[in-house]
């Protein structure tokens, strides 16, 4: 799965949320003129009632995923990117919100996923802890998806 870590992108609380994700590639067409094709990712779930959390928007890579046979090589020479558009309301002006953000190759980490922001502590409470927000964590690279997280630090 790819996940895209969502939450105080927009700053406040927002109401019902939704997102749209897709990957962009280069592909090579009449007379040799770079054309850039963008293909919808279909999400495990797309919209959520609020932002007061975090949200964690997932692609599942099955037959059906244009990256179902992607590598880190292969986007690299495809110059692949994957764009994520999150709009909501926001709960006080009831204004819709907008935010965008373009991920290239040099940010997808694979064989890693982002960190749970969200812990309890002794009493029950819910932390929501942001300074965590961009850190990821190694999965364990299998058959199916032999990749290990190589930390580059930039």
């Amino acid at each position: 799965m790819s996940v895209a870590q969502l939450g105080e992108a927009l700053r406040s609380r927002r109401q019902q949320p939704w997102t749209e994700t897709g990957t962009g590639s280069g592909t090579w067409c009449w007379k040799g003129k770079t054309f850039y094709r963008m293909q919808d990712l279909k999400l495990s779930r797309d919209r959520a009632l609020s932002l007061s959390r975090s949200w964690g928007v997932m692609h599942v890579l099955d037959e059906a995923s244009p990256l179902r046979d992607a590598t880190p090589e292969a986007l690299v020479r495809e110059e692949a990117e994957l764009q994520v558009l999150v709009v909501g309301l926001d709960d006080t002006s009831m204004q819709p919100v907008h935010a965008t953000h373009q991920y290239s190759t040099q940010h997808i980490a694979w064989g890693a996923r982002l960190v749970d922001l969200i812990s309890e502590v002794d009493d029950g409470t819910l932390v929501l802890d942001l300074r965590k927000f961009h850190e990821v964590e190694p999965t364990l690279a299998t058959s199916d998806f032999p990749y290990s997280y190589a930390r580059e630090d930039t």
